[in-house]
């Protein structure tokens, strides 16, 4: 009788075992979480700018992203890691916004960053 009582005992813990592994070797929730940044590029009376060219660098592998702004001045990225920071600009007829960072501590998923593109300055 101990024996089958071993069996299954060893049945369970078989089970136990297998649903723990399972657990831990499946790609988890936040693995399947990404960030996305949209915004828009404006001047700093509130035009949008069409044609401007927008960067998102990652700060840990400092790969860059960009995005030329639509019509409207509208930008997006998609598919970003929440769990990273990330600077942003944008370049417009060779001048520049202000860089704003992504910070990993904002829990947002999507992120709205509107970037200004200061005046061109006369002689």
């Amino acid at each position: 009788m101990a024996t089958g009582m071993r069996f299954g005992c060893g049945k369970i813990g078989f089970t136990l075992a297998t649903a723990l592994c399972m657990t831990l070797l499946s790609p988890g929730e936040a693995a399947d979480k990404t960030r996305t940044v949209t915004g828009k590029v404006r001047t700093p009376d509130g035009e949008t700018l069409s044609g401007a060219v927008v960067q998102i660098k990652n700060t840990r592998t400092l790969q860059i992203r960009s995005y030329i702004t639509q019509k409207d001045g509208a930008f997006h990225f998609v598919g970003l890691n929440p769990d990273l920071d990330y600077e942003i600009f944008a370049r417009y007829r060779g001048r520049s916004s202000p860089t704003k960072t992504v910070s990993q501590f904002d829990s947002s998923e999507v992120v709205e960053v509107d970037l200004v593109i200061p005046s061109e300055r006369g002689p």
